[in-house]
């Protein structure tokens, strides 16, 4: 029952991950095929109320999605070594530990497909020259803090 039940993804963890990656190929393909009809100036960067107050070329609009690429390829590596996660060891009781894993690769999922749509929504505006809107920074802050609290508030429930 150990390890390998250990390494396994539940449905919602899978889920995760695969909606994380598909945003980011959908996104990767729309920028590839549509990469002619963009303006040639794109926003480089954003203001606290999400109005852009920097420009630069479209090229550097590659940035976003090959930075949302890396961090989710590094968050998914990730999820299967939990000895990074620095997670307190149960050693008498295993069926703990498992669960304390999975919760916490859970809320890594959620975060890493998070930070999938993120990086494809700032993408989209910024190839289309839109605001972030004034909800978007507003949204970044309480969601995290809001996924940690309701992922880390079921560590003390574990048996």
């Amino acid at each position: 029952m150990g390890m390998e039940k250990q390494f396994r993804l539940t449905k919602y963890q899978l889920f995760t991950e695969i909606i994380g990656g598909l945003l980011l190929l959908g996104f990767t393909v729309y920028l590839c095929f549509l990469w002619p009809t963009f303006s040639d100036i794109v926003p480089s960067h954003y203001a606290i109320d999400g109005t852009a107050d920097a420009w630069s070329k479209k090229t550097s609009s590659i940035l976003l999605p090959i930075l949302g690429w890396l961090i989710y390829i590094c968050l998914t590596v990730l999820l299967f070594i939990p000895r990074m996660w620095k997670v307190p060891k149960y050693h008498h009781n295993p069926d703990k530990q498992i669960n304390i894993y999975r919760v916490c690769r859970s809320l890594l999922c959620t975060i890493n497909m998070g930070i999938a749509g993120m990086f494809v929504y700032v993408s989209v505006c910024t190839v289309h020259n839109d605001p972030l809107g004034v909800w978007f920074l507003p949204a970044i802050v309480v969601g995290s803090v809001l996924l940690n609290i309701i992922f880390l508030s079921k560590l003390p429930k574990l048996k």
